[in-house]
């Protein structure tokens, strides 16, 4: 099928993006209200950075370890001068934010920027929420050595319907760094066995941060509601978050803002491992796995809670807990290649702290049975009768020095490597179309799926097994969200025999962006 490129969206796996030339048409502007412009200045550069009584050398924007907090308003027209002091060419990519591709800074739309270059963005505030913004240039090098910070989108009326103030808000970023003798440790080890571990299961960082410190602590006063604004900027590590027992918390939003009303969150306790986590059997005490305890996030999700602090000793923490995610080990076979295994401590690792929170003060009375409202917004359902996008995960098998190439399977064609996704090898959709987007996990490791430029609504997940027929099942999604990052379930049998197919609704939206969509490659 032939399709004409112009005024197209483009759809590439993970990533999707409005088609743009710079610039908007002089009717468009001159169509446009008056509205407020905020201007940020980033400097990406190399730094040094305090880390478990290290000094790492870190890159980081400005400095700071992550970046700084940029803040706006629904509607105001947001300017960000980029100006690279890196070694290295770098981009910025607006994780969750609604811009035009030219803007996105991913490798499909726009050119790396080179060492000593400036780039400028400019995009409009579109949907409140809160966002984050890192390169798209060998992010597991760059986001890890710290290039990372957070963007909020404030709407005013959303606040007051809340009956919250900033003073009671904390912005959250959870990492792990990975270091060794020599500080911030390689992307990819030069062991080919640790080589195809990370490759597998992904970096893992053996130091637990947020906001660049380990186990901070932070003053909250007794009985008086907090907003938790909390993003997973790790490479792999997804952040399953419990405050324990005795704590109020409600999940009021994510990635697309509020959810429609406040759901509870209840902790996650210890159970009798039994070998019910890691696939080698292990006994003691593990963290529950059951995914709706707690609040779980994988890298590149955000979640905002309300809490309502309460403890008599003053002190309250903000856990991590493990869950099985289907890690590999690997091992030499007798012919000298290199064999996946089971991971033994898969889902059996022991809770670690990341915040203590001091609770100070006698409770507030003006908050005593304090719950947040009942109604937050209403969320426009997406049609699920669109057209369906097909997208295939998997992977391949380690090489001698522990290279996995994790692919996607292109409607109707052969499997494609990541990194080498082009512009020529993305689907074709128009402005304002509905579609059904089918991820199909093909690994018996959870994964994450992430949406460029759009959200979309999980509607169901649908699981195949041709050997165990109870393992057959059709989950609905728990609630509406808008999202644009969520996690991919494992297949729950053999390879080859089995495999999971998340259905996402996505509506190619341009409301906002109109009359910037043009031909890709327009000279």
């Amino acid at each position: 099928m032939t399709t004409d490129r112009r005024d197209f969206l483009k759809a590439s796996g993970a990533a999707v993006a409005l088609l743009v030339v710079p610039g908007v048409p002089a009717s468009a502007a001159a169509a446009r209200p008056r509205r407020r412009t905020v201007r940020y200045r980033l400097r990406p550069g190399p730094s040094t950075h305090q880390v478990a009584g290290r000094s790492v050398d870190a890159w980081t924007y400005d400095g700071t370890f992550p970046g700084p907090v940029l803040r706006a308003r629904v509607g105001d027209r947001v300017v960000v001068d980029l100006h690279n002091d890196l070694p290295t060419p770098t981009t910025i990519h607006w994780h969750g934010v609604e811009v035009p591709a030219d803007q996105d800074g991913s490798h499909i739309s726009q050119l790396a920027v080179p060492p000593g270059g400036t780039q400028r963005y400019e995009f409009d505030a579109l949907t409140a929420g809160m966002f984050w913004y890192h390169p798209h240039t060998d992010p597991n090098v760059e986001v890890e050595r710290g290039l990372q910070g957070v963007i909020i989108v404030d709407d005013r009326a959303e606040d007051r319907r809340l009956g919250l103030n900033r003073a009671h808000e904390h912005v959250l970023v959870l990492d792990d760094l990975l270091l060794d003798d020599d500080g911030i440790a390689p992307a990819f080890p030069a062991d080919p066995l640790e080589n195809a571990v990370t490759h597998f299961n992904g970096r893992r960082g053996d130091v637990l941060m947020v906001n660049g410190e380990v186990n901070p602590s932070i003053r909250v006063r007794n009985g008086r509601p907090q907003r938790l604004r909390i993003v997973n900027t790790a490479n792999s590590r997804f952040m399953r978050l419990s405050f324990g027992e005795g704590q109020q918390v409600w999940r009021i939003g994510g990635d697309g803002g509020l959810l429609e009303a406040p759901i509870p969150v209840a902790p996650i306790g210890m159970v009798h491992g039994g070998g019910h986590g890691g696939h080698g059997g292990h006994g003691g005490m593990v963290s529950d796995p059951d995914l709706g305890l707690g609040v779980t996030l994988t890298p590149g999700e955000r979640a905002d809670l309300l809490w309502l602090p309460s403890d008599a000793a003053g002190s309250v923490h903000l856990d991590w807990h493990d869950r099985p995610r289907g890690d590999h080990g690997a091992v030499y076979r007798d012919d000298g290649t290199i064999g996946i295994t089971h991971d033994p401590m898969d889902g059996a690792r022991q809770p670690q702290t990341l915040a203590e929170f001091k609770v100070y003060g006698k409770p507030h009375q003006r908050f005593v049975g304090w719950e947040p409202p009942a109604r937050l917004r209403t969320i426009e359902p997406i049609p699920t009768d669109g057209a369906v996008i097909p997208v295939t995960m998997g992977h391949g098998q380690p090489d001698p020095a522990g290279e996995v190439v994790f692919f996607m399977q292109r409607p109707g064609g052969t499997p494609l490597p990541f990194p080498k996704l082009t512009p020529d090898d993305v689907v074709t959709v128009r402005p304002g179309e509905v579609r059904l987007i089918e991820v199909t996990n093909l690994t018996m490791g959870v994964h994450n799926f992430h949406l460029h430029g759009f959200f979309f609504q999980h509607v169901e997940t649908q699981f195949f097994d041709m050997d165990e027929p109870a393992n057959n099942r059709i989950e609905a999604a728990p609630f509406l969200e808008n999202k644009d990052t969520i996690l991919v379930p494992a297949r729950t049998g053999a390879a080859m025999r089995s495999r999971v197919v998340m259905r996402l609704a996505v509506r190619f939206d341009d409301t906002g962006r109109e009359g910037q969509i043009d031909a890709w490659g327009k000279e």
